[in-house]
């Protein structure tokens, strides 16, 4: 019986918050060619949260924290002139954390399909948005080169535009001069949340980028409320990522393992940035100069991927942080949104984990032939994914031949 230290490496071609997005026909109404723009309306319109899947682990976050939104912003921008459409006070967009004002209701209730009452804007066809916990959370624009950190509450309330909506970039304490990607404190820091408003025919997983505009209607009568169908639905920016580990049961070339007992497991391109709005994922070899959008937020701040440091590996994390039970060992992170496309080149699983080799020596490169065209790194070559050191107990199966007279 062998024993033997290996490094497993896991290399996903992407690691994302929002998995599994499916497409469809847009049929959101938008644009009517009778829209009146630009009048003084009110409207009342729904507020859903994620859901959120309890898993037992030592590291999950309690369904409350989840589920937590002590204050509310929400932003209308008109999308001819993309200009804001609400404001409060001088201010974009209308902040809420009293409770029942304008029926907004802070805590840690299901908001599922929460009303919303009484909000005063312009008709005409326009993006309706939302971020919950902006005051406890921050970032900084991506026009802002010194990235000076400010609450995102300020952020919005300074975004006349809808571009300047989607410029926000979202930074966590948790990432700060840190790889530590244990469970976020929520308890102190809820959740930023966000999300734009989609008629009832759609679900909470649809592609933000196909959303077009709603329009706004006036009410029927002088002083009426107009109320909205559908809901903005709320994302997390931040996702918990669950492995389970354990020896494969059948037998694979002439090998048999018994067992195996990870000691270590660690991260790497950890994003330490993401956009508060989601952005498009354009071609994988879209050229640098021809690149118009990024969908990751930590490529847009550094378009040279040879330059670029807005992906970070985390600690080391050692078997105190492994679980295990009847011989499957598991462990979890958070991290944010990191969108990455596989080549043609990846055709099967094991094909992720090959290497451009230098020419001169042979060596690998680090640069992976499943994210990028040639020996060069691109921005692709960021995916997240994870080392696990492990010890593995094998049988090989081999016949020995004993030495005459034994």
């Amino acid at each position: 019986m062998n024993y033997y230290i290996k490094y497993l490496k896991i290399i996903p071609a992407f690691i994302a918050i929002f998995i599994g997005l499916t497409s469809c026909e847009d049929d959101i109404k938008f644009e009517c060619e009778n829209q009146i723009e630009g009048e003084d309306t009110t409207i009342s319109l729904n507020l859903n949260t994620p859901s959120f899947t309890q898993i037992s682990s030592r590291a999950d976050m309690s369904t409350e924290d989840a589920y937590k939104v002590n204050t509310l912003w929400i932003g209308i921008y008109n999308s001819r002139s993309g200009e804001s459409t609400l404001t409060d006070n001088g201010k974009n967009g209308l902040f809420l954390e009293a409770q029942n004002d304008h029926g907004f209701v802070a805590g840690s209730q299901d908001h599922n399909r929460h009303a919303l009452t009484n909000i005063k804007t312009k008709s005409g066809s326009s993006y309706i948005v939302a971020v919950a916990n902006p005051d406890r959370n921050f970032g900084f624009t991506i026009k802002d080169e010194k990235r000076t950190s400010t609450s995102l509450k300020e952020l919005l309330e300074n975004a006349s535009t809808w571009d300047d909506f989607r410029s926000i970039i979202i930074e966590r304490e948790l990432f700060r001069g840190s790889a530590d990607i244990n469970i976020p404190n929520a308890t102190q820091n809820p959740l930023p949340m966000s999300g734009i408003y989609l008629e009832e025919s759609h679900t909470a997983d649809f592609d933000w980028n196909t959303v077009k505009p709603y329009a706004i209607p006036l009410p029927k009568t002088n002083g009426g409320n107009v109320s909205m169908p559908g809901s903005i639905h709320l994302r997390r920016p931040f996702t918990q990522v669950k492995v389970n580990l354990q020896a494969a049961t059948e037998e694979n070339n002439d090998i048999k393992i018994l067992k195996i007992e990870p000691e270590s497991f660690v991260i790497h391109n950890v994003p330490i940035y993401s956009w508060l709005y989601e952005r498009p994922q354009l071609p994988v070899g879209t050229p640098p100069e021809k690149n118009t959008d990024y969908a990751n937020a930590g490529d847009a701040l550094e378009k040279d991927a040879e330059k670029n440091t807005n992906y970070k590996s985390s600690l080391i994390y050692p078997s105190t942080n492994i679980n295990e039970k009847d011989g499957v060992y598991s462990f979890d992170f958070w991290m944010m949104e990191n969108k990455r496309t596989g080549l043609d080149f990846c055709t099967d699983y094991q094909k992720r984990e090959i290497e451009w080799k230098n020419d001169a020596t042979g060596a690998n490169t680090g640069v992976y032939r499943s994210l990028c065209p040639s020996e060069t790194p691109t921005l692709n070559n960021f995916a997240t994914y994870m080392e696990i050191r492990a010890k593995l107990t094998y049988i090989e199966k081999d016949p020995i031949v004993n030495p005459d007279g034994f």
